[in-house]
């Protein structure tokens, strides 16, 4: 064997130092990206939103909210869970499309059965009615009508409502200065019993009773 044949210095190809600044220069964007879209991800939960305008005490329907995302930050402290259906629930004030739904524009029941085919109906009420305070949004009530005995001269009440969703009570200013039912309560009626209950509200004194 000849010696200069076998110590032959093997060549090395060039490192083509444009092309693997390139591909440094891609791994590390690609990497730089991933992060700060996971940053994003985090910082960033699903919400519901209306898809229009609702008005106060409107009935929300599946075809009326959407589920959007939106910044972490930017969410108001009592935001709805996208985990809570909103659909059966009634909105307590209005709620401008595209402004996340949150528990203090909705009334929540505890028994989605409360508000099936119900329609906002609001009862003038007194202090007393109310218990002064103790019955609020979202407090379940019997409705009875008070009258009296034509015969004994004794007050009687009749059960005309049960478990009914208080959706709101509000202080209310009478615009000729009487002050004898200076609240409102709206209560969800179920559909076939609302002209009842209208038809007690003015013709007799109505009593609430709690029943959660």
């Amino acid at each position: 064997m000849n010696p200069e044949t076998s110590q032959k210095p093997i060549k090395r190809q060039p490192i083509d130092w444009v092309v693997w600044s390139t591909w440094v220069i891609l791994f590390v964007g690609l990497g730089i990206s991933g992060l700060l879209i996971h940053r994003r991800s985090l910082g960033q939960i699903e919400v519901w939103v209306p898809v229009k305008d609702l008005s106060a005490y409107h009935l929300i329907v599946d075809t009326d909210v959407m589920k959007t995302t939106e910044a972490i930050a930017s969410l108001p402290a009592d935001v709805l869970s996208v985990n809570t259906s909103p659909v059966g629930v009634y909105t307590i004030q209005t709620v401008n499309s595209n402004h996340v739904l949150s528990l203090g524009n909705l009334a929540i029941p505890s028994d989605i059965q409360l508000t099936v085919d119900t329609i906002p109906v609001s009862i003038p009420a007194t202090a007393t009615m109310i218990f002064n305070g103790q019955i609020r949004s979202e407090t379940v009530i019997d409705v009875w009508l008070v009258h009296s005995d034509n015969v004994a001269g004794n007050a009687k009440s009749e059960l005309i409502l049960q478990r009914a969703f208080v959706l709101d009570v509000q202080q209310v200013q009478n615009i000729e200065g009487d002050e004898s039912y200076p609240y409102t309560v709206v209560l969800a009626v179920p559909t076939p019993d609302v002209g009842d209950l209208i038809a007690a509200s003015s013709s007799g004194s109505l009593s609430f009773t709690i029943v959660h």
